[in-house]
């Protein structure tokens, strides 16, 4: 059936309302140009809208809306919060209710205006219905117009089954142990609630301690009739579910996020899982702002909460180039790594503590050596480090938001940190600068610490500037010492120094440029150019003074561990 048209709308009426035909005479033609035109202004466009609002004109007359005595139609015409259908339904509610009051032939109005509507939305419903022949082809998603009031009156969503939602916390005596969560209190959508752009929720994969179920209660406002409503579907990526009444009115289902693949990693920020929840409606209220169907996104983050602690008192002494100190025979570094009470391997940071860091400083001391080499004759090294010598420990997962369900998770990052770092650096070398002999001896020394307790507990705190306190830098300057080596020309060092130069290093935590959101240990070791002011004696040519460089700018050091 088609749509109506103008012609359409005025013989309905024609048909509906004889009497009121009838008294208008030779005015019926400006009184439905001006019904129209009040029609148009109060947005209703839709031919079948211009044909509701007409019925309430010819029950209370063209332009109604703007006089006293019906000054609630004005409010309800005028409140942006409903949509045309409702304010079409609730004018023919109010109206109808209006007319009742004055009892008698206003009774009789009343009921005309609801059947007249009626009547109305019976056209429009069969005007989206295909009929080709003796069959009827309705649309995808067809539903009657609902008559009578249907919405939510009001939705809560609870998390079940939170006791197994522990975190770690460091305890009073020292030790990190796993301590229960409060669970978040429930989510209530109704008058006074909005519902939110999304809902957060924290569980757990699917044999987890953690895992959670979503409960969802519904009570209706009024009932449409059509068996549709209550109803609620909830569609994830595995598939959809869907309940109707009465099953709808308390619905539960458990929540599963993805099992961790891979080896765990630092601070990574575990995504979430989406579904959709809906509860449909018709929306339809006899006053008030209807609450309507929802589409709630979901977001299900794992509640999984990390451990990684070291301990660690590990010496790494070199001394080039004629022999190396073997590393120590037992590990010096304790790891421990734990998600939610449950062991994870520490393989590949027990190696990279253990042999990774020494190798890459071997490396590194190496080519400084091959650089002095290039300046001096009898060339050695000896050094000593200790790096991340002390104790850390840090424990991250995702945490409820401050409004709970309705706002996006937290990582709760809690770090702390007592690690040292210390240097001694010796290198040996004949030079032989403006015809004098010298042994140098330049020495680096030094020692650093760090002494920090990071806390993350606000989304507005962006990680990294959280975790800037988890950083150790020092800058350890060069000093040269030497002794004069006796010339048969009688050329002689005089004096040496003042000398430029530091060993510049870090160490700590920092975000890893190949784990796309994961953190790294790393420590980095860089030496600025060595120069040194030299002062020579020459029998024959006096006292002389120049600059001598000794080595450029290097780096020594620079390791991760992801």
């Amino acid at each position: 059936m088609p749509a109506l048209e103008p012609t359409d709308t005025e013989a309905f009426l024609d048909r509906h309302w004889p009497e009121v035909m009838a008294r208008l005479g030779d005015r019926r033609a400006a009184f439905l140009q001006r019904v129209r035109e009040g029609a148009m202004a109060r947005g209703f466009t839709a031919e079948a809208q211009v044909a509701r609002f007409a019925n309430l004109c010819f029950a209370f007359g063209a332009g109604f809306e703007s006089r006293t005595e019906h000054e609630w139609a004005l409010a309800i015409l005028l409140d942006e919060r409903l949509s045309h259908r409702v304010k079409l339904h609730q004018l023919v509610q109010r109206g109808a209710a209006e007319l009742d009051r004055r009892g008698g032939d206003g009774t009789t109005l009343a009921g005309q205006l609801r059947a007249i509507d009626g009547l109305l939305l019976d056209v429009a419903d069969a005007a989206r219905i295909e009929v080709r022949g003796s069959v009827q082809l309705r649309p995808p998603g067809y539903e009657p117009t609902a008559r009578v009031a249907c919405d939510i009156e009001a939705v809560e969503l609870r998390l079940l089954d939170t006791d197994g939602r522990q975190e770690y916390r460091r305890g009073a005596e020292g030790p990190w142990a796993r301590a229960a969560v409060t669970p978040p209190a429930p989510l209530r959508i109704g008058a006074g609630h909005p519902p939110p752009d999304a809902v957060h929720l924290l569980s757990g994969a699917d044999g987890d301690e953690a895992c959670s179920r979503l409960q969802v209660r519904q009570v209706t406002h009024g009932r449409c009739g059509l068996g549709l409503h209550p109803a609620l579907q909830w569609t994830s990526g595995d598939g959809s579910e869907r309940w109707g009444d009465p099953a709808a009115r308390s619905v539960a289902w458990p929540l599963k996020t993805r099992r961790a693949s891979g080896p765990p990693q630092l601070l990574a920020e575990a995504a979430p899982e989406p579904s959709l929840l809906e509860v449909p409606s018709c929306g339809l209220r006899d006053e008030g702002v209807p609450i309507g169907a929802l589409r709630l996104p979901l977001f299900t983050y794992p509640a999984w909460q990390w451990l990684h602690a070291l301990e660690r008192q590990a010496p790494l002494g070199f001394e080039l180039p004629d022999a190396r100190s073997a590393p120590p025979a037992a590990a010096p570094t304790r790891l421990r790594c734990e998600r939610d009470g449950r062991p994870e391997a520490v393989d590949r940071w027990q190696q990279g503590f253990d042999a990774g860091l020494r190798a890459a400083l071997d490396g590194g001391l190496q080519r400084l050596l091959q650089t002095w080499r290039t300046q001096v004759q009898e060339p050695s090294l000896r050094a000593e480090f200790g790096l991340f010598d002390g104790r850390a420990a840090l424990t991250w997962g995702w945490r409820e938001g401050p409004r709970g369900l309705a706002s996006p998770p937290v990582q709760r990052v809690i770090a702390e940190l007592d690690l040292a770092a210390r240097g001694e650096l010796h290198l040996q070398g004949l030079v032989e600068y403006a015809g004098a002999r010298a042994r140098l001896h330049l020495r680096i020394e030094g020692q650093a610490r760090l002494r920090t307790e990071v806390e993350r507990l606000l989304v507005e705190v962006p990680l990294p500037q959280a975790m800037q306190a988890a950083t150790l830098r020092w800058r350890w300057p060069v000093l040269l010492a030497y002794d004069p080596v006796a010339d048969g020309g009688g050329c002689v060092f005089g004096e040496v120094g003042p000398v430029s130069g530091a060993l510049v290093g870090s160490l700590g935590l920092r975000p890893s440029p190949l784990q796309g959101g994961a953190w790294e240990w790393f420590a980095t070791l860089a030496l600025e150019p060595v120069a040194t002011r030299v002062v020579v004696h020459d029998p024959l040519l006096g006292r002389s003074e120049s600059h001598m460089a000794l080595l450029g700018s290097q780096t020594l050091l620079d390791w991760s561990l992801a």
